[in-house]
């Protein structure tokens, strides 16, 4: 494996953390969670570079690490307001329509 990054689209999403990327040669490659950088949540159809390497876990197949999110695929949808209460451990959504 050598240290070029490449550009590639993610495919699936795994609720267990995990992701599978397109890679620009049209072949699937195997991405755990804990190797993308910064808390970034990625979703299907966003941009992302990587680097490849042998698999720690299965050494006959290769994995995405050091993965940088590149552009969304569409923008996140807005956060709710939240009204915070004297309890620090409570908070509830805020409606707009007062």
């Amino acid at each position: 494996m050598n240290d070029e990054r490449l550009m590639g689209e993610v495919l699936r999403v795994h609720p267990k953390g995990f992701y599978f990327l397109l890679q620009p040669d049209g072949t699937a490659i195997f991405l755990h969670a804990k190797f993308v950088t910064g808390a970034v949540v990625l979703f299907p159809g966003d941009l992302v570079t990587y680097k490849v390497r042998q698999s720690t876990i299965k050494p006959d197949r290769t994995e995405a690490y050091d993965v940088v999110l590149a552009k969304r695929a569409k923008p996140l949808p807005p956060m709710p307001k939240m009204e915070i209460s004297s309890n620090a451990f409570s908070a509830k959504e805020v409606s707009d329509a007062k």
